[in-house]
């Protein structure tokens, strides 16, 4: 059965079975309860006209999934804060057809909602398929990122199934930073918030990154998450200066480790990939654990050898017009990751 929630109190309710829900979930995911309440409440209740459009799949009463969505200003459908969340999807057990066909039939005559456009989904999310049983022809399903991971094994760890050359390569990284030192953050530790600011301003005086990166309400958000434990922080130090960060969510669930947001200093060579290294290296043997890099084709990624996996962009247009939605902006997307990589 289908219920939609447009009350962000009302999750906060059910947020204890949320994570029962969310613990028995075997994917990649970010959306936690906590993530979803914590990124819609600090960034889409300022936004104007917009409203959640949370969904649940019961039975017998029982919540057995749900989706983190709501509806923008410009009267679209959406997963919530998917543009700084790698992959989204369905949380739980996958819906049944009924759930879809109901769903199906409350966006199409729901004025509030004009357009649908769901971004990084993993190939096997069932709202492909049952999208584009639903909507048809009007669904157009593209693929322009792509996310990667590794995987260890307790007692034997990851980088014993290298081939040498790429051990070799990896060994002469840490070989190279070794003269740095390597820290975790993880609560109740003191948030490092002073040394993240001061390695924000270099980083964008330098012009490597964008002044709105880690904005105030972006630094919240993430101060927020860490306090939970779900988010820890990796970094690298040159005595007592910060010239390396990356925010990673761990879930224990799952024994996986993601890494999300990096900020470093370009001008230490290999620094952001030390870091990376220097963790794994860490955790490797300690159990199954699975890494992932999140989404994006980056060059150091690669240094780890990871599985790929391509994700996909779902988007309809009630308006048959709508060519440029539908079509057209897949493919600038597209063209803007070519051009950043």
């Amino acid at each position: 059965m289908l219920k939609i929630l447009s009350d962000l109190n009302d999750v906060i309710s059910l947020k204890a079975e949320l994570y029962r829900v969310y613990a028995l979930y075997r994917e990649l995911t970010f959306y936690s309860p906590t993530f979803v309440i914590n990124s819609y409440r600090q960034f889409l209740t300022q936004e104007k006209k917009s409203e959640l459009f949370f969904l649940l799949y019961l039975n017998d009463d029982k919540i057995m999934a749900y989706l983190p969505l709501y509806i923008d200003s410009n009267k679209t459908l959406r997963f919530i804060f998917d543009k700084h969340t790698d992959y989204c999807g369905v949380i739980g057990q996958s819906p049944d057809f009924d759930f879809f066909k109901d769903l199906s039939k409350v966006i199409k005559i729901e004025p509030k909602i004009k357009k649908i456009d769901l971004d990084n989904l993993s190939p096997n999310d069932s709202l492909i398929n049952y999208f584009r049983q639903y909507f048809g022809s009007g669904v157009i399903i593209s693929s322009y990122n792509n996310h990667s991971y590794i995987s260890s094994q307790i007692n034997i760890g990851y980088f014993t199934f290298l081939k040498s050359k790429y051990r070799s390569e990896l060994k002469r990284v840490q070989n190279k930073t070794n003269i740095y030192q390597f820290k975790v953050f993880s609560a109740p530790d003191v948030f490092p918030l002073h040394d993240i600011l001061m390695l924000k301003q270099k980083v964008v005086k330098k012009g490597w990154r964008n002044e709105s990166i880690y904005n105030e309400d972006f630094m919240f958000f993430t101060q927020e998450m860490y306090k939970t434990g779900e988010l820890i922080l990796i970094s690298e130090w040159d005595k007592d200066r910060l010239i390396s960060i990356v925010f990673v969510f761990k879930n224990s669930g799952l024994k996986l480790f993601t890494f999300w947001l990096t900020l470093f200093d370009e001008d230490v060579q290999y620094i952001n990939l030390s870091n990376y290294l220097n963790f794994i290296s860490l955790k490797e043997k300690e159990n199954n654990y699975n890494f992932s890099f999140g989404r994006g084709n980056y060059d150091f990624k690669t240094k780890f050898c990871p599985k790929i996996e391509n994700l996909y962009n779902l988007r309809y247009s009630k308006s048959k017009l709508d060519f440029w939605f539908s079509v057209f902006y897949p493919i600038k997307l597209f063209a803007k990751r070519l051009i950043k990589e």
